[in-house]
């Protein structure tokens, strides 16, 4: 009884030092987001560096908050990062080292990114931060929509709202294997997922059947065909592909959009006319704002595109052009192409 009394006293004597070292160097940040004009709280993406070059996230700073991390490396290029918290329309706080921070605090398309310097002591510091609106585009009738997505249902609701986000389609099925339906994909989220909207607020939603068919290997062998995205979709699809027309038309019955990925897939300039697809992204999951990382793509770029003048690989400015000739390419040949966006965020290093 003895040895353990005297145990538990030289714990007490190392490990109260330990606190007191934790205490003195670190400290408590709280902040808050709110509309410049309306001072109404607002849900965000908050990031935090130090002077070093240190990444730190959030957490929320009351019961009914929610927070959800997002830290992300590029497995191609290790310079290609993200990591950022979305937070909801409550206070968050960071237990943080005391020093220099940078705050960058975003939201959508439609406020001004915010920048706060703060110096941390053991004190800590509370802050509020303003986000200034520029324009109001449900005012005049246009909503976003994020055709790429790779969030779980479970994530979605924080993150639509700290994007402000109107309309989600998450790739909630997605296959690679041509013999493999949807509803066995080697890279479904899981669980189950219902059929009807899911409503978070009155401006934002979130559509849970959507389909990616991104196949890689035809008869169990690797052979490359690329990305089709089944989009608003009211079944579940039982069938692989290809062939894609017969799945196509049964979809497109049911109200699916048909969303073209990329057009570097090998298949990929034969879908509007075998699928029916009409759009496309304009805007797609290898455009980044951190460093660009594919520099090699899936097929050779037709010798008539000028640059990149028929070539496999090539830099950000020249996948770009490879991107825009494409769809004109196919807008020249009488297909009414609509232009979409899509990131791919949750498997990309993209906010």
């Amino acid at each position: 009884m003895k040895i353990y009394r005297t145990l538990i006293t030289v714990f007490g004597i190392v490990i109260l030092p330990f606190i007191h070292i934790i205490s003195v160097h670190s400290a408590n940040l709280v902040g808050r987001i709110v509309d410049a004009e309306s001072r109404e709280p607002l849900a965000a993406r908050v990031y935090i560096e130090n002077s070093k070059g240190h990444w730190f996230f959030v957490e929320s700073a009351t019961e009914d908050g929610s927070t959800v991390r997002y830290d992300k490396t590029n497995w191609v290029q290790k310079e290609s990062f993200e990591k950022h918290t979305t937070v909801s329309a409550n206070p968050f706080k960071a237990n943080l080292p005391p020093g220099k921070y940078t705050i960058t605090v975003e939201r959508g398309k439609e406020y001004f990114a915010e920048v706060k310097q703060v110096s941390l002591d053991q004190v800590g510091a509370n802050i509020e931060i303003r986000l200034r609106r520029w324009i109001n585009l449900p005012k005049r009738g246009w909503y976003s929509g994020e055709t790429h997505i790779h969030r779980t249902l479970q994530e979605l609701p924080n993150v639509i709202q700290a994007e402000d986000l109107n309309v989600a389609m998450p790739l909630t099925y997605w296959v690679t294997k041509s013999d493999t339906p949807p509803t066995s994909g080697d890279k479904n989220i899981g669980g189950q997922i219902p059929d009807k909207l899911i409503t978070v607020d009155a401006t934002h939603v979130i559509w849970p059947r959507n389909t990616e068919y991104e196949i890689f290997s035809v008869s169990k062998k690797r052979h490359t065909l690329g990305a089709l995205f089944f989009l608003n979709h009211k079944s579940v699809f039982n069938v692989g592909v290809p062939p894609w027309g017969p799945l196509a038309k049964r979809a497109r019955a049911e109200g699916t959009i048909l969303d073209m990925d990329k057009l570097d897939w090998p298949f990929s300039m034969t879908l509007p006319h075998s699928t029916g697809a009409r759009l496309y992204e304009l805007a797609n999951n290898h455009m980044w704002r951190t460093k660009f990382a594919f520099t090699k793509w899936n097929s050779r770029t037709p010798g008539f595109l000028q640059p990149p003048y028929g070539t496999r690989q090539g830099n950000e400015e020249e996948w770009l052009n490879y991107t825009l000739g494409q769809y004109y390419t196919l807008l020249n040949a009488g297909f009414p192409l609509v232009p979409t966006a899509g990131t791919a965020n949750g498997v990309h290093p993209v906010p």
